[in-house]
């Protein structure tokens, strides 16, 4: 299995990314040498490390398992080679996004309006899936920006029901009430690799204020949605 391992890697500098790299790259360094045969010159990427200096705030675990689940990555069963590797580099991913977000947002004072799907297919327990995946990125998002004063409209507007055909209504007020709060912000953070139609909106008011626009993966949707995101209100 080394020596499959090491002719997938070939023979110049190669760049490893995982989770806890330390540990990965001693039992690597090990097994080759026992083995009698070398390594390529290796980059080594610690996602763990990564999101510790992101994030210092102990109260979110950096264990590869709570990161996918605090950001409602839907996974198969972790520690397993090649479902850890997916996640990881998800993971990875995902912090190059916020690495650049706290370069551009690390000063004090900022106000960052924080967007993501919420009514989604307007059953009252989608709707609740999505306020407690944002909570839980907001945590996350203020570790990264502790000098931030973060808007949740997740929470800003969690007492209005906006679920079934009557909470259309209510929603329009509500993307009312959202694009004064946008413009009152010093920048909007799309979490989502799906854009729904009322993140397009907060975007929209965005940039029609110049305010700057980042992106972030998102949450996935919960598994009972039948419908795409796109098709929705």
């Amino acid at each position: 299995m080394l020596t499959e391992l090491l002719a997938s890697l070939g023979e110049g500098a190669v760049r490893i990314v995982a989770h806890s790299a330390a540990f990965e790259r001693g039992f690597l360094e090990t097994w080759a040498e026992q083995a009698g045969l070398d390594l390529p010159e290796i980059e080594w990427v610690c996602t763990m490390v990564e999101a510790r200096t992101l994030c210092p705030d102990a109260a979110v675990s950096k264990s590869l398992g709570n990161l996918a689940a605090r950001f409602g990555w839907r996974t198969g069963p972790l520690h397993r080679a090649q479902e850890d590797a997916a996640v990881t580099l998800r993971l990875h991913r995902f912090l190059e996004a916020w690495r650049e977000i706290q370069n551009n947002l690390a000063g004090r004072g900022r106000v960052v309006y924080l967007a993501g799907p919420v009514r989604g297919d307007g059953h009252p327990r989608t709707i609740q899936y999505n306020q407690e995946r944002m909570f839980a990125m907001a945590q996350w998002v203020q570790g990264v920006l502790p000098h931030a004063a973060l808007v949740v409209p997740h929470g800003n507007f969690a007492f209005l029901d906006e679920s079934g055909s009557k909470g259309l209504g209510v929603r329009e007020r509500i993307l009312e009430a959202c694009s004064q709060l946008v413009t009152r912000c010093d920048a909007l953070v799309l979490c989502g690799d799906a854009i729904s139609p009322g993140m397009a909106h907060e975007r929209q008011v965005a940039e029609t204020n110049d305010i700057p626009v980042f992106t972030s993966s998102g949450w996935d949707l919960p598994a009972w949605h039948a419908v795409p995101m796109h098709a929705v209100a």
